[in-house]
């Protein structure tokens, strides 16, 4: 395996689900430079790099049948083969080892606890027994892993915890990006036998609860900070806009969000770092 599928695995459009929230939580909790120290970097890096590639790479690993069949895998991402799998097998476990190191010399319980759990739902989402991924309402349930970050930097900035609207913000905004994704792959899904929530649902009552949860954000963002919350309508338009034109391919629309969310975590750290 070569360093450009090992880049591919990580999935460098979602580089910043990850990287992004850590950086936008540490930013809104961080009163001055000085507190973007090597502690600041070195989770940072960890975040934007080996905690995707640790998060996709279980994925890929345990889905490697079911990829076989989706078409995603011949463009946007990498298709794992056979003789790959030893390799990303050793360099999971190097990832994983890496993260405890970084968790076990965390000052606090409860930094410690927060990135236990973020590394609990990143592998127990593909792996067996729980495999989340596969178990309706658990499956997007589970997304909430990406607002980990956010919370680990906030809190290593401040010593306390978000407030609580804006981490329900987040676990809402997670749980529809997540349920949004799994819409266009419904088809591919039911061949392969993975029961999630859109497959259950179905399109259209998916978009609905996407829209619900987005709307969820707007009205907790908007109570936290109304100029924020106008920025976060442009989730919850999208799907409904997608539920009344049936025109529109979701599939397409859903490779925008990389963008989307990178232009408003943008907004949200210079927002962050300015006021």
């Amino acid at each position: 395996m070569n360093l450009k599928q090992i880049i591919k695995i990580s999935r460098p459009r979602f580089w910043s689900y990850l990287g992004g929230t850590y950086l936008v939580g540490f930013a809104f909790g961080a009163q001055s430079l000085a507190q973007y120290n090597i502690d600041f970097w070195i989770y940072l890096l960890f975040f934007l790099f080996i905690a995707n590639y640790f998060l996709y790479g279980v994925n890929d690993y345990f889905d490697w049948e079911t990829d076989k069949k989706n078409p995603k895998k011949d463009s946007k991402e990498y298709r794992l083969q056979q003789q790959d799998k030893k390799f990303l097998k050793i360099s999971l476990t190097i990832s994983f080892a890496i993260a405890l190191l970084i968790t076990l010399l965390n000052p606090g319980i409860k930094l410690v606890l927060l990135m236990l759990g973020f590394l609990f739902l990143s592998y127990f989402y593909s792996a067996k027994p729980i495999r989340f991924k596969s178990r309706p309402i658990l499956d997007f349930a589970s997304n909430i892993l990406y607002i980990f970050p956010a919370i680990i930097g906030y809190y290593q900035a401040t010593g306390t915890l978000p407030p609580t609207q804006a981490i329900m913000a987040g676990f809402s905004w997670a749980m529809a990006m997540h349920l949004f994704s799994a819409i266009p792959d419904i088809k591919y899904d039911k061949k392969a036998g993975v029961k999630t929530t859109a497959v259950r649902f179905g399109k259209k009552r998916s978009l609905f609860i996407t829209k619900a949860l987005w709307l969820k954000t707007t009205i907790l963002t908007w109570s936290l900070n109304p100029l924020l919350g106008v920025l976060s309508l442009i989730y919850p338009i999208m799907p409904l806009i997608l539920f009344f034109n049936k025109k529109m391919d979701i599939a397409k629309v859903y490779w925008y969000y990389p963008y989307i969310n990178m232009v408003v975590g943008f907004i949200l750290f210079i927002y962050a770092v300015i006021i």
